[in-house]
């Protein structure tokens, strides 16, 4: 045990494997309990706790405090003065615990998370505007305490109690199929229940009309209380409970407390308008129309039919469900639509942002997305053909993205307007319009986008998200000549035709360019040559300034001298050379080399290749992963200086050397290849999710840490592991064991164990406690177990380590 007390400064305080005392006192601290039965005092300033293993307590103090518990145990967490944010979660613990979640006195924000019916958990909301969200299958009980607080309840498995408490408190339900959420003291003056989040799960519903008229939701007597069911599919012969108000008779509800009237009749939309300040202004269930004047305006039109005009300001427009139209108005807004709808949105005037995406399933919508003049970003996103999609970029240079399954028709417009198309599904038509147009295809399998204007003086097309999905081919030649890619005279068009084995065999269509002809294309189009001929490359030196570098598709030579530079390697063997300043590096596809130079320095590479990469002076972030690519060989070298150094990938074809050079290194590895890591001088951290193929780590001089973070299979070489001086960190690992107490030391109950075998200490465990399905996770070159000290991550016992070999 051990009672650690900080200053008046912002302190960052980290217990031991026992039972910690630790007192933050004044300044923004950091406490962090370990392992153990701990109690974390933030006292004044805004502190951050995190009790992680054992039984915790957790007590905020004053100011803005964050009290966070993710690892399981008896936990108390007490937000105490001011506006604090509580977060549990319970989706890794396999143990039942007992909770309490209490935010005392300010406006808090205060969740619960988990995915098993096994813990008991209570929510206490104190005084203030608190906001309480609950999405768990566990029994849990809430009291909102006084104030008019927001409560998020998902309605799955066990039972949820909530009193609302005094103040005008809003109750959002979620149907998740468990048992009915039981209200204590519903107010009808006062109260609220949002259905919003219910009516979009409904089914067959024209998100128009009262649902209570429907068959989808009613409202019934059972003895005194008041019983609010669901049938989602509108039948009205699958109900099933949602809500219990306990001695609240039926006849006194209204679309006060739902926003509907339980008997059925329609709602009356209103009409409201803001003012030249910011305002927040919130629809009923009616057809609204909402005008946010000036201001920074926040619109929200609920369901019905509304209609929305953000004005002057920055605007941020929802139309919820319903066929809703919205009209940005001047300046940069947001147009959002997600709940379903035959829904129209213009951005107008200003560089405006609409979204729209159709996830849920719902009735086939007709929609509209008109970004209006301004540079604009339009996404449109859906899982369902039945729709029908018209896009229009209007004046500007505008970005505009579509993946989905639906029909879209897309008309740029004016400007120099860049296009990310998905080829699944039904078609996507394409008008470019005026001005130089990039469009870049990714996806598979469905109709080929039709592209009715493409010119060949000034158009392009991106080719770097196909070449992305390639397989067998090596990111330098060109795909064209490799039965990758084709472009093919078909009918009155030229199309483009991807294999994405390089077989030349299995031909599918992704885009027609109406009206040309395939001998009209060349390198200037395509970024290579569709007769398959090499691309050369060029070399690009940028000045003193910050510059923007862009490579082609053949091996580029990039430098970006003084400034702080972007640097594009694009597909291609590149090498790219930062230089001075704080500059950012991509080698794109193909086998790259990138020289940081001077400064902090951000080096990335994600789209395959044997890429070398090197930080050089300064303290660099890099960052490589391979996902869904063919084979490599990768260098991440961080030079000198205090480098972050990340890999990650999902298979083992990967060979990967990682050097951290000088300096206090942060080295993470979360990867299935073959990996070996040299920390090199300095005190480093490395973290390692063991899976796969066996790592090897030379942690190098200095006081270095290294963290097994998450255990799946394969094991750890370390070769060179100091007792004197480094330090093994487990807390993330001893997360996932199974019927262990989070408090005995697990070194004692079948979960954990040093063998020594020959010169070298192996370090296993068994999951599930049983002492007998032992895994070696990782083996200590060149150590004898005995010598390990009891400081090494807690209370370890070395005495009496078997030997084996």
């Amino acid at each position: 045990m051990a009672n650690i007390g900080g200053t008046n400064a912002n302190d960052l305080l980290v217990g031991t494997n026992g039972d910690d005392v630790i007192r933050g006192e004044g300044g923004d601290d950091s406490l962090t309990g370990g392992m153990g039965d701990d109690r974390l005092v933030g006292g004044m300033g805004n502190d951050r706790l995190d009790g992680e293993l054992g039984n915790d307590k957790l007590f905020g103090g004053d100011g803005q405090d964050q009290l966070t518990d993710l690892s399981g145990g008896n936990d108390q967490l007490f937000g105490d003065a001011g506006n604090d944010s509580l977060y549990v979660s319970r989706y890794t613990t396999p143990v039942a615990t007992t909770l309490l979640l209490d935010g005392g006195a300010g406006d808090d924000v205060i969740s619960y998370y988990d995915a098993a019916d096994l813990h008991r958990v209570t929510l206490r909301g104190g005084e203030g505007r608190d906001e309480m969200s609950v999405i768990a299958l566990s029994r849990v009980t809430i009291d909102a305490g006084s104030g008019d607080d927001s409560l998020y309840v998902y309605v799955g498995g066990n039972s949820k109690t909530v009193t609302l408490g005094s103040g005008a408190d809003r109750l959002t339900l979620d149907h998740g199929g468990g048992q009915a959420v039981r209200i204590t003291d519903f107010n009808l003056a006062e109260d609220h229940i949002d259905l919003n989040r219910i009516a979009a799960q409904l089914s067959g519903w024209d998100q128009r009309t009262n649902p209570f008229a429907t068959g989808h939701l009613r409202l019934i007597q059972v003895g005194g209380d008041a019983l609010l069911q669901i049938d989602v599919d509108g039948g009205g012969n699958g109900w099933s409970d949602l809500a219990l108000f306990q001695s609240t008779l039926v006849s006194g509800f209204t679309e006060t407390q739902f926003g509907f009237h339980p008997d059925g009749r329609p709602v009356a939309g209103l009409s409201i308008a803001g003012t030249q300040d910011g305002d927040t202004l919130q629809g009923t269930n009616g057809d609204d129309v909402l005008r946010g004047l000036g201001g920074a305006d926040i619109l929200y039109g609920g369901i019905g039919d509304d209609r929305l005009v953000g004005g002057d300001g920055f605007d941020t427009l929802d139309g919820g469900l319903g066929s809703d139209k919205l009209f940005g108005g001047n300046f940069a807004d947001r147009l959002i639509d997600q709940a379903g709808g035959n829904d129209q949105l213009f951005g107008e005037d200003g560089d405006d942002s609409l979204y729209v995406s159709r996830f849920s399933p719902s009735l086939a919508n007709s929609l509209l997305l008109d970004g209006g003049s301004g540079n604009d970003s339009i996404i449109y996103n859906d899982i369902f053909s039945q729709h029908r999609v018209t896009i229009r970029g209007g004046e500007g240079n505008d970005d505009i993205s579509v993946s989905g399954l639906s029909r879209v028709s897309i008309d740029a417009g004016s400007g120099d307007d860049h296009l990310l198309l998905s080829i699944t599904g039904n078609a996507k038509t394409v008008t470019l319009g005026d001005g130089a147009d990039i469009v870049a295809f990714t996806g598979s399998g469905g109709a080929a986008a039709q592209i009715t204007d493409f010119s060949l003086a000034q158009d392009k097309v991106d080719l770097t998200p196909l070449l992305g999905q390639l397989l067998n081919w090596d990111q330098s030649s060109n795909p064209f000549s490799t039965g990758h890619l084709r472009l093919i005279n078909q009918g009155t068009g030229a199309m483009l035709q991807v294999d994405i084995y390089g077989g030349g065999s299995a031909w599918q269509d992704v885009a027609l360019f109406q009206g040309r002809q395939a001998s009209g294309f060349t390198d200037q189009q395509m970024g290579y040559y569709p007769d398959g001929r090499p691309v050369p490359g060029l070399t690009i030196a940028g000045t003193a300034g910050n510059d923007m570098l862009q490579g082609t598709v053949g091996n580029d030579a990039l430098r970006g001298l003084g400034g702080d530079d972007t640097l594009l390697g694009g597909a291609g063997d590149d090498r790219l050379v930062g230089g001075d300043g704080f500059d950012t590096l991509d080698g794109g596809l193909g086998s790259d080399k990138l020289f940081g130079g001077d400064g902090q320095d951000d080096l990335r590479d994600s789209l395959g290749g044997n890429d070398q990469l090197f930080g050089e002076d300064g303290n660099d972030r890099i960052s490589a992963i391979r996902y869904s690519v063919p084979a490599s060989t990768i260098v991440l070298d961080g030079g000198a200086g205090d480098d972050a150094i990340s890999y990650s990938d999902a298979s083992d074809q990967h060979r990967v050397t990682i050097r951290g050079g000088l300096g206090n290194d942060d080295i993470e590895v979360v990867a299935a290849s073959r990996v070996a890591v040299d920390g090199g001088a300095g005190d480093d951290r490395v973290t390692l999710q063991l899976m796969g193929l066996e790592k090897t780590v030379t942690l190098g001089g200095g006081a270095d840490s290294l963290t097994l973070a998450y255990y799946g299979s394969g094991s750890v070489r370390v070769t060179d592991f100091d007792v004197a001086q480094d330090r093994l960190d487990l807390t993330g690992l001893l997360a996932q064991l199974q019927n262990w107490d989070q408090e005995s030391d697990p070194f004692t109950t079948g979960h954990l164990q040093f063998l020594q075998s020959g010169y070298d200490t192996l370090l296993q465990i068994d999951l599930n406690g049983g002492g007998d399905l032992w895994q070696t996770m990782a083996l200590f070159q060149n150590l004898q177990a005995s010598t390990l000290p009891q400081d090494l991550f807690g209370p370890v016992s070395t005495a009496d380590v078997p030997l084996i070999g």
